[in-house]
């Protein structure tokens, strides 16, 4: 009999800026421990909605993101990353492009560069 996978739920958010110059669009990423890029975001705690988890891990992670609209709601997606099962609750929100500093663990990437994740949470929508 195969066991059924526990599905954890998580909160991510997608903060793009816009460049003022050339209207490019970049996206907000964080490096994990593990070598691969990652929105910010993480487990939803007990009695939280996926919007206060999302806040609150944005506090803990990249508290120093200034954000120019509020977030907005963007879908819920199902992923696996090795044996863990994620239900995500994707949020936008742009952000200041000039406010947007970087530590060691995060960086800006185009839009051109994240194309492929939004392909990949578009086919995983639940």
């Amino acid at each position: 009999m195969k066991e059924s996978k526990l599905i954890i739920p998580a909160s991510v958010g997608l903060v793009y800026a816009v460049n003022p110059v050339d209207q490019s669009v970049s996206i907000f990423w964080q490096e994990r421990s593990s070598g691969f890029y990652e929105l910010p975001g993480g487990k939803i705690q007990n009695n939280e909605s996926p919007l206060e988890a999302l806040e609150r891990e944005i506090k803990e992670e990249a508290s120093f993101l200034k954000l120019n609209s509020p977030w907005q709601f963007f879908g819920i997606y199902s992923t696996s990353v090795g044996e863990k099962s994620f239900l995500l609750h994707l949020y936008t929100a742009q952000g200041d492009l000039l406010q947007m500093t970087f530590g060691v663990d995060q960086e800006l990437k185009t839009f051109e560069a994240t194309r492929r994740m939004i392909d990949d949470f578009r086919k995983s929508r639940v």
